[in-house]
């Protein structure tokens, strides 16, 4: 009997970490000083990271941490003006890193991005970056995830956005719009 109880405890442990990130638990993120030289506005909850432009750096010291995927919000025009581009997808990939490009402006922000995010969120364990050129965006999409996805209140899930990195109203409006419906097609 005694030797059952460290076998159960060990596979309960197990479990837990094999959990998708979909099922992760959420709480406020925090600023993460220690990659501040590696990353633009690097803020933490629990297993995500939101954040601005990685470099390569960056990318090697979540890997050491666990993270197996990284959500890039970059459109090809933020891209375009790096003034040190390289291929993130495929330095990621090199690392061992699923990478997800979903272009993402307040604009394009809709239910259809909502839910690939979260689709990949379910197909992932680990950590996961998600990013933009500032945090702003990633912190929005965080919130409007919590909104639709988590079914966190509006507001707390706009609060817990803004410590991600959501910082323009812009965004704000658009995490509003998405998740009050307001671009859906009205009943006829």
């Amino acid at each position: 009997m005694r030797s059952i109880v460290p076998m159960i405890l060990i596979a309960l442990a197990l479990s837990a970490c094999a959990s998708t990130l979909d099922r992760a638990p959420v709480g406020t993120a925090r600023p993460v000083p220690e990659l501040q030289d590696e990353f633009r506005n690097i803020n933490r909850d629990g297993v995500f990271y939101f954040a601005g432009v990685p470099t390569k750096e960056g990318i090697d010291r979540l890997a050491e941490q666990g993270v197996t995927l990284i959500v890039s919000l970059r459109t090809p025009e933020a891209m375009a003006q790096d003034a040190e581009p390289f291929d993130e997808e495929a330095y990621a990939r090199s690392k061992g890193i699923d990478f997800l490009w979903l272009p993402t402006t307040p604009e394009t922000l809709s239910d259809e991005t909502i839910d690939q995010f979260a689709q990949a969120l379910r197909e992932h364990r680990g950590k996961a970056l998600v990013h933009c050129n500032s945090a702003n965006t990633a912190g929005g999409l965080w919130a409007a995830y919590l909104a639709k996805k988590r079914d966190l209140p509006l507001d707390e899930a706009l609060a817990r956005g803004r410590a991600a990195g959501l910082s323009k109203e812009s965004m704000e409006e658009a995490v509003r719009r998405v998740v009050e419906g307001e671009n859906d097609e009205p009943d006829s």
